[in-house]
């Protein structure tokens, strides 16, 4: 004999459980179609916000690699300035290539703030969205 108890579990809507569940309940044919159809539109900002939140954690690492790569061409320069003869082509290079460092730097910034203003404003919409869904009981049996 094998016992089986209901019980609830919290998740964070942007969870693997959470995905699973409103997947479960969309498919099933005794839901609510009010509520599947505020879910969809919800999962669908939902999966921006996923996509975003990739992309800006790709950025970050990226950024993070930018600035130890501009802060050691920052350093060689400082070394090579101690020396006054027979470094100006390195200083140049150096030079060039912090300066190129710099606009890869700016660039990426600029788009990590577009990014993350367009996150903010998604999860604005996601949580007006989830907001009145409420499911007062189960589905009933079948």
């Amino acid at each position: 004999v094998e016992e089986r108890q209901a019980f609830s579990t919290h998740a964070d809507w942007f969870s693997p459980e959470a995905d699973a569940a409103v997947k479960a309940y969309s498919q099933d044919a005794r839901a609510d179609a009010k509520i599947v159809a505020a879910l969809k539109r919800a999962w669908g900002v939902r999966e921006r916000i996923i996509k975003a939140n990739e992309e800006v954690q790709k950025l970050r690492v990226e950024k993070g690699i930018l600035e130890r790569s501009a802060h050691d061409t920052r350093e060689g320069l400082k070394a090579i300035g101690r020396h006054r003869s027979g470094v100006s082509e390195l200083r140049e290079k150096l030079s060039a290539r912090l300066l190129e460092l710099d606009q890869k730097l700016a660039d990426l910034n600029k788009r990590l703030v577009e990014l993350e203003l367009s996150q903010s404003e998604q999860r604005v919409a996601f949580t007006e969205t989830v907001r009145d869904i409420t499911l007062k009981e189960p589905l009933p049996s079948a």
